[in-house]
């Protein structure tokens, strides 16, 4: 999603001069759907009007930029505290209590029920 806005307001702030719509996708961008048919592309002025002056998306361009990347940073320590408390929830003592306990449990009865069924197979046995 992050790209698409780039790319909508890169596109929007293209001129015959400074075409900047390598990041477009030819499906809605006239420039890149004439590049791709092999067309010259013809003038931004007959196509589409700047709606963003080159001189306004310059000074918006670094303000949008440092907010995406603090999103980006703030969702990324999120992430990894989350991350962190699950595993500190999996290692802590009590868990490592349990689940040593249940394991021991499970082998007690699955040596019951070995020692109740007695031998099942073995060498010389009918």
């Amino acid at each position: 999603m992050k790209a698409e806005i780039w790319a909508g307001l890169l596109h929007g702030m293209s001129t015959d001069d400074s075409t900047l719509h390598t990041r477009c996708n030819p499906s809605w961008c006239w420039y890149r759907k004439a590049e791709d048919n092999g067309e010259t592309p013809g003038s931004h002025k007959q196509h589409a009007g700047n709606f963003l002056k080159r001189e306004v998306g310059e000074k918006l361009i670094p303000k949008l930029w440092l907010q995406s990347t603090a999103v980006t940073v703030s969702a990324m320590r999120q992430t990894d505290l989350l991350r962190i408390s699950k595993a500190e929830a999996v290692t802590s003592a009590s868990l490592k209590y349990r689940r040593k306990s249940l394991s021991t449990a499970k082998k007690v009865k699955r040596h019951q029920q070995e020692m109740q069924e007695g031998p099942t197979y073995g060498a010389g046995m009918d």
